[in-house]
């Protein structure tokens, strides 16, 4: 509404300015080289204010837009060895808003969380993050491509570190996880075992 506002008074001065050039015209005040002079140096600075408040803005949300989409790659391609951290669930929900005109993304998007959400993935199987690894890489691909970049599927899967003993943690919490559920839920026992002590 502010932005109407400032063209309407903007082509209200000039339309008034015009009118009096005009006039002066008419009543011979001026010569054609002199209103014409006039004319520019009105039209040009005016013209110039009304095409910056029109193009402008729509630059400036450009530009934040794709400062948003890089923000989410760089976090998903940091994170892409640890696909569970906190850091990487965020900017997987940030897709939806910052990618939500890119029907490709969109698309690999809703596949990989498709994957992530399944209730019978085993996430102390290897092969789990096996699949789990190609629906991402598809996905870092599909924005990669969108943002200019050039990434491979194999630079994208292989070309991060990862310490192995990170794998070992990550899975050796899950069994942990599941045995103390189940303890908790009477599926599962603690074999004790008792020692004399020698007298």
């Amino acid at each position: 509404m502010c932005r109407i506002l400032k063209a309407f008074w903007l082509w209200f001065a000039v339309l008034i300015i015009l009118g009096i050039t005009s006039y002066l015209k008419i009543q011979n005040f001026l010569n054609w080289n002199d209103f014409i002079t006039i004319i520019a140096l009105i039209m040009g600075p005016i013209s110039a204010a009304y095409l910056s408040l029109q193009i402008e803005p729509r630059f400036r949300i450009k530009e934040e837009g794709r400062k948003r989409q890089l923000d989410i790659f760089r976090t998903l391609m940091a994170t892409r060895a640890n696909a569970l951290s906190n850091e990487h669930v965020d900017a997987l929900n940030k897709i939806s808003i910052d990618f939500y005109n890119n029907s490709e993304v969109i698309s690999a998007f809703q596949k990989h969380i498709n994957f992530l959400s399944q209730p019978t993935n085993n996430w102390g199987d290897p092969q789990t993050y096996t699949e789990l690894a190609a629906y991402l890489t598809n996905l870092l691909q599909k924005i990669a491509t969108s943002l200019g970049y050039t990434f491979d599927v194999h630079a994208i899967q292989y070309d991060c570190y990862r310490p192995t003993v990170h794998n070992y943690v990550q899975q050796e919490q899950i069994k942990l996880l599941k045995l103390l559920v189940g303890l908790l839920e009477n599926q599962s026992a603690v074999n004790i075992n008792l020692i004399k002590k020698d007298q």
